[in-house]
C-alpha cells in the first residue's frame, strides 16, 4: 500500500473523484474537494466556510499510484466554495 503524505488541510465536501492514466501512462487518482488549509475552527457566523478565514477553495488533488508523487492545485482560488456539484 503507498501513503501519500499531503500538506495539513481541511476538507469540508469532497465532489469526486476517479481513476486515469496521466501522460507518461501512469495510474492516478484524481480527487476534488473544498480544501481550507487554516486549521482554526469558530463557528461564529451563518457560513463560516464561506469566509475569508476558512475560504475552503475549490481543489484538484492527484495521487500517483506508481511513483507516490502528489500534486494538489486550486481552481478558483478568489471564490469561497462550500458545497460542489458533479454535472
Amino acid at each position: 500500500m503507498q501513503w501519500f503524505e499531503l500538506p495539513y488541510h481541511y476538507c469540508f465536501h469532497y465532489a469526486n473523484a476517479w481513476e486515469e492514466l496521466n501522460e507518461k501512462g501512469q495510474q492516478i487518482i484524481v480527487l476534488w474537494g473544498c480544501l481550507s488549509q487554516n486549521n482554526i475552527a469558530e463557528f461564529r457566523m451563518e457560513h463560516p466556510f464561506l469566509s475569508e478565514k476558512w475560504g475552503t477553495k475549490n481543489t484538484r488533488i492527484e495521487f500517483n499510484l506508481e511513483t507516490g508523487e502528489h500534486k494538489q492545485e486550486v481552481y478558483g482560488p478568489e471564490v469561497a466554495t462550500e458545497f460542489p456539484q458533479v454535472n
